[in-house]
């Protein structure tokens, strides 16, 4: 027998706003967001994406303003918001990354043929661009200017909020970091134009870490697992440069 009972008002806290690694983390471990055990097996242990285009597909939705960044969470805009609910389901599903994992699977395996994996792939496609629904007009959304052309690809380069890369991001990986601790500063769009044209650019008003200004010549790196400027020598400075004048 229930003696007491009372009815009270209440509000679900909603769930937290993804962080850049939380994200990053999903894209990891995507196989725990799906539910068909046969499907979650394919893209166990490889995730969404690789670990350097993560990275880089959120940077991505970034400069296309799908999202934007709030102190450290990110947000969907509202031009996002109403990009995503003009899709298919299909495609804002991570089962379908999935599926194809698994046609790639069958077509290694001879179970199943190229053409087929590609006449799904081109099907799909054209459903989405013949769907006028997701025409969303948006003047900020268009895409940042090219500012050089991706040494690796050839495709344009273009300026995020924390690095230049290359646009063709689902083939080419090619990307640099904004900030440099070696120079004190972000480099600007026009000195990766010029490094990217000719190779190499000369930065200058750098802050050393004893916080000395110099200026100096660096050249396009990209012999490591990351692409850097690497230091060629110290240039004159406009100041130093005038007073032997």
């Amino acid at each position: 027998m229930i003696k007491n009972a009372e009815v009270r008002d209440c509000e679900t806290k909603p769930p937290a706003h993804f962080t850049e690694a939380s994200l990053l983390a999903v894209m990891e471990n995507i196989d725990r967001r799906i539910d068909d055990k046969e499907l979650k097996s394919y893209v166990k242990e490889r995730g969404l994406g690789t670990p350097t285009t993560r990275a880089q597909i959120i940077e991505g939705l970034s400069s296309a303003n799908y999202i934007e960044r709030r102190k450290k969470f990110l947000y969907i805009t509202e031009f996002g918001r109403k990009f995503i609910g003009k899709l298919p389901e299909n495609i804002k599903s991570a089962e379908i990354t999935a599926h194809w994992e698994q046609m790639l699977s069958d077509i290694e395996s001879g179970k199943s043929k190229e053409e087929d994996f590609m006449n799904e792939i081109i099907k799909n496609v054209s459903e989405v661009i013949e769907n006028e629904d997701i025409a969303v007009e948006n003047a900020a959304a268009e895409q940042p200017a090219e500012i050089g052309k991706c040494p690796w690809c050839g495709s344009p380069i273009r300026e995020g909020k924390k690095a230049f890369y290359c646009s063709n991001s689902e083939d080419c990986d090619f990307f640099i970091y904004k900030h440099d601790k070696r120079i004190g500063r972000d480099y600007t769009p026009e000195e990766i134009s010029e490094l990217l044209a000719t190779g190499k650019v000369t930065l200058r008003n750098c802050i050393s870490s004893r916080g000395n200004k110099y200026a100096a010549v660096f050249k396009l790196d990209d012999s490591g697992e990351y692409v850097n400027l690497k230091f060629v020598e110290y240039a004159k400075t406009r100041n130093s440069k005038s007073k032997e004048e």
